[in-house]
């Protein structure tokens, strides 16, 4: 043998020797993991997509090392990493970070996916030695199972004649939105015994789409000519836990005045009280900073006698005059009405009150 064809042989057998050694320590899967994938590239998808945002549900993400050419993948062993998008965390977490490793078995490599409770879009990068990487994306959405029902808005209080919108949420067991709920009936129902302020008017309430979740919500709508302080409200769906609202109605713009004795019948030599407030068209009380100046005076009878001022500012839209009764019997008719003087005004400017004075007992 020649000496240039002994040397190449030995170097042959050397380099024999070495790969044998690093396969002795290192073992199989270590050298695979190490081992670039040339002529491949990774093919990532979420097998359950979307998920709900409800702290609990997750996805698993497949990662498939594909070749190429026809030759087999014979890539078990080795190892993909998974990066969650900066953007997208809050949103999506893989084995708890940003970051997770996993090993090719059978040609792919599963890593499983955890959505907290915020809903958005969950980007993921997949990469592994030399080989082309591959980006895939989650959709989390509001909610998971519904559970129950939550009030999310309420526009009280609204003028009488005006509407109060409604809200009612179908959410899940963490109270969040179940977005794409479609079939949820929510029916509403009022407790006329809480409502609290206005001795009359009735209060409706209509459902917008039959009371049928859009998006996961349902929309009411509630009316009243009562002024109400506050009227309770309860909405309920088969199957979930009701939720509960309270609606209240305001007075409207001063439109008259009303006039009322306490008592309205006295004895002789008594004293009574005449009750003037401020009303709206639907003659609920209204409550005004507004300096109306008023006169109080005797239209017909001669029973009684003003022992007040027969002019005076009303104070937060009332005021009160007073009368005593004489010795004879008869019906005093009094009349309230907006001063000349008075700077503010009125549709309805005046009203009338009247006293009955009863006969003398023997």
């Amino acid at each position: 043998m020649k000496p240039a064809c002994l040397v190449g042989s030995i170097r042959s057998v050397l380099k024999a020797l070495a790969f044998a050694l690093v396969l002795t320590c290192a073992g199989p899967a270590a050298s695979a993991a190490a081992a670039p994938l040339p002529d491949a590239f990774l093919a990532a998808t979420f097998l359950t997509n979307p998920i709900p945002a409800d702290g609990s549900a997750g996805s698993i993400l497949r990662v498939q090392v594909l070749r190429l050419s026809d030759a087999a993948p014979g890539d078990d062993g080795a190892t993909v990493t998974l990066t969650v998008d900066p953007a997208s965390v809050g949103i999506c977490a893989v084995a708890g970070a940003a970051t997770a490793e996993s090993v090719v078995t059978e040609g792919h490599a599963d890593f499983l996916i955890i959505s907290p409770r915020l809903p958005g879009l969950c980007r993921a990068m997949a990469t592994a030695m030399g080989a082309a990487p591959a980006e895939a994306t989650l959709v989390t959405k509001d909610g998971g199972t519904p559970t129950r029902l939550t009030v999310s808005g309420n526009d009280s209080p609204q003028n009488v004649g005006g509407s109060v919108t409604l809200s009612v949420d179908s959410d899940d067991v963490y109270v969040n939105l179940v977005g794409g709920d479609e079939t949820t009936i929510v029916t509403p129902s009022l407790d006329p015994a809480s409502c609290s302020g206005a001795p009359g008017g009735p209060v409706t309430v209509a459902a917008v789409n039959d009371g049928i979740a859009i998006d996961g919500r349902a929309w009411f709508v509630a009316r009243s000519i009562g002024a109400y302080a506050s009227c309770r409200l309860t909405f309920t769906s088969p199957g979930l836990l009701a939720a509960v609202a309270a609606v209240s109605f305001a007075g409207g713009a001063p439109d008259h005045l009303s006039c009322v004795f306490i008592p309205g019948s006295v004895g002789p030599s008594a004293v009574a009280t005449a009750s003037v407030e401020l009303r709206d068209v639907f003659d609920n009380p209204v409550s005004s900073f507004r300096p109306y100046r008023i006169t109080f005076e005797r239209a017909t009878g001669d029973s009684t006698t003003i022992v007040s001022d027969d002019a005076r500012r009303m104070i937060l839209g009332a005021a009160f005059f007073f009368v005593q009764s004489a010795s004879s019997a008869g019906r005093d008719d009094y009349v309230v009405s907006v001063a000349a003087t008075s700077t503010e005004s009125l549709p309805v400017p005046s009203a009338a009150c009247s006293i009955v004075v009863r006969p003398e007992t023997p």
